[in-house]
């Protein structure tokens, strides 16, 4: 993974999902929880698209935090982190 999309991953984390559900564990984060944040996301005007990009980030963040991310060819290398060799 390229270092532009890390930083992207990066500020899309401390600008809009940080300020909300940091301070949540990730088993108290609910469907709903998502659904009223893109709705004052909406309200303050932010684009469908940086929206999406967003729900995208959080969806890999969950993912990584349940375990789920690496392949059986990274488990096989030693690692779990995308774009670590």
């Amino acid at each position: 993974m390229s270092a532009s999309t890390w930083r992207d991953y990066d500020a899309v984390l401390r600008m809009h999902l940080l300020p909300v559900f940091g301070p949540m564990r990730v088993d108290q984060v609910e469907p709903r929880h998502f659904s009223a944040w893109k709705e004052a996301a909406l309200d303050r005007g932010m684009s469908p698209r940086s929206i999406v990009r967003c729900l995208i980030t959080a969806g890999q963040v969950f993912t990584h935090a349940s375990g789920t991310t690496a392949s059986p060819r990274t488990r096989r290398a030693g690692g779990s982190c995308p774009g670590r060799r």
